[in-house]
């Protein structure tokens, strides 16, 4: 074996990832938030199943590590949590701004 998984082979499978999880441990969320950002593509990331469940339901702060990878992505979100210490509505709808600005551009649709 190259590599030794401890979860099988489903530790290597890609999900989407809700970066603040769905149900927390360490807040709660107001309806406001459930409504307007926690399905927000500014709150969702591509990430193999082992590292998403490694995260479980805790603050994205305590596991910014699970984002240190060569995915653009999670070194944007990495750097955010580094600098802001949060992952709340302002970081969500600025990734998405980000993100739909880059759509946007690179399939013409401006």
């Amino acid at each position: 074996m190259e590599f030794n998984n401890k979860f099988g082979s489903k530790r290597l499978e890609n999900t989407t990832d809700h970066i603040t999880p769905i149900t927390p441990n360490f807040t709660t969320y107001t309806q406001d938030f459930i409504n307007v950002c926690l399905n927000n593509i500014g709150n969702l990331t591509l990430m193999v199943w082992g590292s998403n469940s490694e995260k479980k339901n805790n603050d994205p702060v305590e596991k910014i590590n699970l984002f240190d990878s060569d995915f653009y992505s999670h070194k944007e979100i990495r750097d955010t949590l580094i600098a802001r210490k949060i992952w709340g509505e302002q970081e969500i709808k600025e990734r998405q701004a980000r993100i739909c600005k880059f759509i946007a551009q690179h399939w013409n649709l401006v």
